[in-house]
């Protein structure tokens, strides 16, 4: 491994922006529940709007 290959130190990466961090830490999801809720909603939305028909036209 040359040095150009060496990963960096950890000291120097820089830190993410504070808005980023506060932004992150304000929307991630705390639990498993919470992680799911938005797959969900986007399954209903797209059923509702007909992006399933080939799912109904395969099981009828």
């Amino acid at each position: 491994m040359t040095i150009r290959e060496q990963p960096a130190p950890l000291h120097t990466i820089p830190r993410p922006d504070a808005r980023l961090q506060i932004w992150w830490q304000t929307i991630r999801p705390r639990t498993l529940v919470a992680s799911i809720g938005p797959v969900l909603l986007g399954l209903a939305l797209a059923q509702a709007y007909g992006s399933f028909d080939w799912l109904a036209g395969g099981l009828a």
